[in-house]
């Protein structure tokens, strides 16, 4: 079967209730393009989740859009995942400093950071450790787009293959 891409939009409700049902819509899709990597499968509804999540949580209006992009290559895939939403200045602030964090810590103390995070994780998981898990986890670059109150987050990468 030839390799497909896939581009996806979806505009969410702010209903907590419907992230497992949406990711578990992606994670279908994904596995129908991506029929020979479980795993990379899991990292890219991983990363999908928690920008949901996060967008839906910090947005001040419906909807928060979600944007998923894969073009597959012979070395791999490049995926891209974002979500974007009207989102309160003290959101914005906190989300630039999670993203700046991530941005100035080199691979080889992600982990140290991602722990870090996780000591910090507020009673209401106010924590930023989402994006962090992203980086670590899916090996996803992180990044943040604000023009006036809307706030785009991003994680992208290029995915290689399994050998």
């Amino acid at each position: 079967m030839p390799r497909r891409d896939l581009h996806l939009e979806l505009q969410l409700d702010s209903n907590p209730r419907l992230v497992s049902v949406v990711r578990r819509f992606i994670e279908d899709a994904l596995e129908k393009v991506i029929d020979d990597d479980q795993e990379l499968v899991g990292r890219l509804s991983m990363a999908a989740h928690e920008l949901m999540e996060n967008g839906i949580k910090y947005a001040v209006c419906d909807p928060t859009i979600m944007r998923i992009g894969l073009e597959q290559r012979s070395s791999g895939i490049r995926a891209r995942i974002a979500t974007t939403n009207e989102a309160s200045a003290q959101n914005v602030d906190r989300l630039r400093a999670s993203v700046a964090d991530i941005a100035r810590t080199s691979p080889g103390d992600l982990p140290e950071l991602y722990e870090s995070y996780l000591r910090r994780r507020e009673p209401h998981g106010d924590s930023g450790v989402g994006l962090v898990r992203i980086r670590v986890e899916a090996d996803m670059a992180v990044d943040c787009e604000v023009t006036a109150s809307m706030a785009t987050v991003v994680a992208s990468a290029m995915m290689l293959r399994r050998a």
